[in-house]
């Protein structure tokens, strides 16, 4: 017999920030509202990992591949994996990107925890949170 809770799945949430401090601190509120998480200090180590995710939090100013493009690159390879960007300014050029990819939100930078948490829970209300793993097409 299953548990009550057997049909409950922890939703799994990347978190993309060079900022150790802002890992630790999305970190510590994530898991006490019961999401599991992993952490990525650069695009590239997202890019590397082939776990999936429900929502990826992603900063925008990322040394290397910044947060859209991280975000632009998984969507040319078909993955929709919800994403949160975290941004402080954007010129219109930019935020024209991000309103151009699909599945995708952004909130200003000081960040209010609710409207972190919020954001999170739409996505996965809308069902749109896929407990599958990608991966990004690799070359043999």
């Amino acid at each position: 017999m299953l548990s009550k809770n057997a049909d409950r799945m922890r939703h799994r949430i990347g978190i993309v920030n060079d900022d150790p401090a802002m890992r630790d601190s999305m970190r510590a509120l994530l898991e006490g509202q019961d999401f599991e998480i992993s952490e990525y200090e650069t695009a590239d180590a997202c890019l590397q990992k082939p776990d999936g995710y429900c929502v990826l939090l992603v900063d925008l100013a990322l040394p290397g591949i910044s947060g859209l493009e991280l975000v632009e690159i998984l969507r040319s390879g078909g993955i929709e994996t919800p994403a949160v960007l975290m941004i402080d300014f954007v010129d219109k050029i930019t935020a024209a990107r991000i309103r151009a990819a699909k599945n995708c939100a952004s909130l200003n930078k000081p960040i209010e925890p609710s409207e972190l948490v919020q954001a999170i829970r739409r996505f996965c209300a809308e069902k749109i949170c896929h407990h599958l793993p990608y991966a990004i097409p690799r070359t043999r």
